[in-house]
Order: structure tokens, then sequence, then C-alpha cells
């Protein structure tokens, strides 16, 4: 699987995962409330970090990623965009497609040889 397919499924950005990014947004707003949930949240997102970070590394292995890139530190940002960019859908700021778009730029710029996109 590639870190963009990765990434665009947690994103839950097309329509069909909809209520799930909603059910997501609710965990993730009342996650300071308890404890318990923001165990849980902390441990998913430590693994989710994870696994883009080997992905990354991966990609450095068959030459696909730039070898300079920091993979914790990509994997970090990466989190941090899709988590943005489902809230910003949510919202109705941008569209699914606008976003994977945005998702796709960031991924394309870590690669060795980004494919040209019109």
């Amino acid at each position: 699987m590639s870190c963009f397919a990765t990434l665009a499924g947690l994103a839950l950005l097309d329509e069909e995962s909809k209520a799930q990014a909603h059910v997501w947004l609710a965990f993730v707003a009342h996650a300071p409330a308890g404890e318990k949930l923001a165990a849980v949240l902390r441990d998913a997102y430590a693994k989710l970090h994870d696994l883009v970070a080997w992905l990354i590394r991966y990609g450095q292995d068959t030459g696909e990623v730039r070898r300079h890139v920091d993979p914790e530190c990509e994997a970090r940002a990466l989190l941090a965009l899709a988590d943005g960019l489902t809230v910003q859908v949510v919202a109705g700021h941008h569209s699914p497609a606008v976003a994977l778009a945005i998702l796709q730029r960031n991924i394309d710029h870590l690669l060795e040889n980004p494919p040209s996109r019109g």
C-alpha cells in the first residue's frame, strides 16, 4: 500500500467515509474530557505515525523517496495534514477532490521522481 493510499484512507475524504469522518472528529473533540479516550487516540496516532514513517523509509530503501527526507518528521507532518484536510472537507471548505490533490502534492514533494500532474 502506498503512502498516498494510506493517508487518503485515513483522511476519510471520500463520500463513503463521510459518516466515519464525523464520528472520528467527535471522538477527537471529546478526547480531552476523558483520559481513557485520550489514551486510545494517542495509541492510534502512534501506530499511524509508525506506519507512515515505515512507508517513507521503505520508499527510501526502494529509491522512490528522497534520501534526505526525515521519515519521523514527514510522518508527523503528513498525519497532521490528513487530519486538517478531514476537518476542512467536513466543514465544506474543500471538496474531497481538492483535499486529495493537496495531499498528493505534499507526498509528491517527498518523491525522488514525482510524476508530472496537469
